[in-house]
């Protein structure tokens, strides 16, 4: 993955985190939560969008900024996820590892409360 395609799918996830939503914002935004994730999710599934490395490098980003606030919502894709570890392309391979060691942490979280 070359450096500015690399730069522009972090530019695209991190931008709505730039913007100061209220928390009340998201809790009404759960049910556009979910099917943002069974998009994102068919993109990492999808074996003729899988092999497009920038779509799934964005699929992984995307649900490791949503796993902190809606682990539940990953959960079908979690043997998707645990095969990304394997992938041929390091980038890809980074992205898994963030994204389980994320799920990870927030299931440790959860279960200490």
């Amino acid at each position: 993955m070359s450096v500015s395609t690399h730069a522009l799918s972090e530019a695209c996830c991190r931008a709505p985190q730039a913007i100061p939503w209220p928390s009340c914002v998201f809790q009404n935004l759960l049910p556009l939560f979910r099917i943002a994730i069974k998009i994102v999710g068919f993109f990492l599934w999808a074996e003729h969008f899988s092999q497009i490395l920038l779509v799934k490098y964005i699929a992984l980003l995307a649900m490791t900024k949503i796993v902190p606030s809606h682990p539940e919502l990953l959960a079908e894709y979690q043997d998707t996820i645990l095969a990304s570890l394997n992938d041929s392309d390091i980038s890809i391979r980074m992205r898994a590892l963030d994204l389980v060691t994320a799920m990870v942490g927030t299931v440790h979280a959860i279960s200490n409360d």
